[in-house]
């Protein structure tokens, strides 16, 4: 399964730090990162991610249980 990944970031600042280490730990899941900043406090990321539906399934868990990050999904089969 293919799917891009869109992350919504508030307070930026306080929480780009352990939302990177949850992207590094499933990293081999996520093919392309694109950032967006524009200069506040809110960040986009989006991600293309590839592999197994459990193992994306579980990357979208673990983020959805960091503070202040909203996730929004594109799929394609």
């Amino acid at each position: 399964m293919e799917e891009i990944i869109a992350l919504k970031l508030s307070k930026r600042r306080k929480n780009a730090q352990k939302l990177q280490k949850v992207l590094t730990g499933f990293g081999s899941l996520i093919k392309t990162r694109i950032g967006f900043n524009r200069g506040g406090e809110t960040g986009i990321i989006l991600l293309d991610v590839e592999g197994k539906e459990s193992a994306i399934e579980e990357f979208k868990k673990r983020v959805s249980k960091e503070k202040d990050v909203e996730i929004t999904e594109i799929r394609f089969d």
